[in-house]
């Protein structure tokens, strides 16, 4: 059996058991050194508080620790009991298909070109670069089977039984669980139904209802082509729960934001994943993403990874393409999901962030007509004029064309007709959902157990 949701209780067990362990030792050792104090009549002073301190501290703890065991122990012991004992096996991920699908540069400006906001931009190629080498490509068949929402529903059965205190004498298969009818004798009920009589909490029975059971075969893509990342939104099979059932990143919505296209065409180390039904939507993938998300490429110790960022689509299709992801692990391809208990920030260069100049030609014509003020071209502003009287004598008098105030107005005409380069630039920076961007390098937690290292 796969059901991974125990193990955390396996692991609760384990660590109370261990800190247990520990602390009673601690325990023993501090009433050692009172007994040794109080025979060498020194059990007095900081030395007595401090001891008694420990000692009553290690009391504490023992007992929180004891009743943390006997917890787990309890409930573990209720899982065994429910759970049926079947074989589950969880699905096996088949052999990746190389992707055969060629660049559509013509494909990615015509999605350019559908909103006002890229349509000038519908030139993909020049931004548009080479991935780093790297294994991803590909399609990948994959089984979406609900092992692990079964074993979180059994555990969710587990703390209702603790809290009724009642014994059980029924267990839950899978195929019950994911078909919603079980046996009571001889007679075939639904689930919910049975759980009801038995007494379960209503908060139990919505769970249940809730739940996802579906499984289905189908396709994951990690794709390097600029027609699907041009098209990581465009693309969407228009039922994802997000703007107009696609995301920002369609240049039919016209958000501004789809201006990230472009970097995220020129990042070397974007890549992305999206789930599909059938092995043709990879060369005509319109309306065929049933969800996406954008993965980034890192390299941990000499060892490629791609990390998968925020998932798009709708519950369903989001909480299948995540298994997806944790299904590839073997090919060293995770979901975002899967690093969010990692402590570590990885730095990974990249050579995401993009400048957007621009050059446009702009038409001036105009009249300008004003009366203005300026330096008074007699006086040269000073406000004096120098004159000559008749007998020869040089003679400072108040300017006689600003009358001293050193400024002159007058009545100026331009006219303007012709045509001007200028030049624009802006930093745009390509998706940064599950990590931070810096330009030139990214931040991104990772967990190194999850990833084997």
């Amino acid at each position: 059996m796969s059901i991974v949701s125990i193990l955390d209780w396996e692991q609760s067990l384990q660590n109370s058991k261990s800190m247990y362990r520990t602390i009673l030792s601690h325990k023993r050792d501090v009433l050692h050194r009172i007994k040794e104090y109080k025979r060498l009549g020194i059990f007095n002073g900081s030395d007595r508080d401090n001891l008694l301190y420990y000692y009553e501290r290690d009391n504490l703890n023992i007992t929180h620790h004891r009743k943390n065991a006997l917890r787990y122990s309890i409930k573990l012991s209720i899982f065994n009991s429910i759970f049926s004992g079947e074989k589950v096996n969880r699905a096996v991920v088949g052999k990746r298909i190389p992707l055969t699908v060629e660049q559509d540069y013509s494909e990615a400006d015509e999605i350019l070109e559908s909103g006002d906001v890229t349509a000038q931009y519908a030139n993909s190629e020049i931004y548009y670069s080479d991935r780093v080498e790297n294994d991803f490509i590909g399609t990948y068949p994959v089984t979406i089977e609900r092992t692990e929402d079964y074993g979180d529903f059994l555990k969710i059965l587990v703390d209702d039984i603790v809290l009724m205190d009642k014994p059980i004498n029924f267990s839950i298969s899978y195929e019950e669980w994911k078909t919603g009818y079980k046996m009571d004798g001889k007679r075939h009920v639904k689930l919910n139904k049975f759980l009801r009589k038995q007494g379960f909490s209503q908060y139990t029975l919505d769970y249940y209802s809730q739940q996802i059971k579906t499984e289905k075969c189908l396709y994951l893509t990690v794709s390097d082509r600029v027609q699907h990342i041009t098209g990581m939104a465009f693309y969407s099979s228009g039922d994802w729960h997000s703007m107009s059932g696609t995301s920002c990143q369609d240049p039919r919505n016209e958000y501004e934001e789809c201006l990230d296209l472009l970097p995220s065409l020129y990042d070397n180390k974007l890549f992305i994943a999206f789930l599909h039904e059938n092995m043709e939507d990879v060369e005509d993938t319109e309306e065929k993403m049933l969800a996406r998300t954008m993965c980034r490429l890192i390299n941990v110790n000499g060892k490629k990874f791609l990390i998968g960022s925020q998932l798009y689509g709708n519950n369903e299709t989001k909480d299948e393409l995540d298994k997806a992801l944790s299904l590839l692990n073997s090919y060293n391809i995770f979901s975002l999901r899967q690093m969010s208990e990692g402590t570590t920030n990885h730095k990974e260069r990249t050579n995401g962030q993009f400048l957007l100049e621009e050059e446009d030609e702009i038409h001036l014509c105009n009249d300008f007509e004003e009366l203005v003020n300026c330096e008074c071209p007699a006086c040269g502003g000073s406000g004096e004029y120098t004159v000559e009287n008749n007998r020869g004598r040089n003679i400072d008098i108040n300017c006689p064309v600003c009358g001293g105030s050193g400024e002159y107005e007058t009545f100026v005409y331009a006219s303007v007709d012709t045509y001007v380069t200028i030049d624009d630039g802006k930093e745009l920076e390509p998706y940064d959902e599950g990590y931070t961007h810096y330009g030139d390098f990214i931040l991104i937690r990772i967990d190194e157990k999850v990833l084997g290292l």
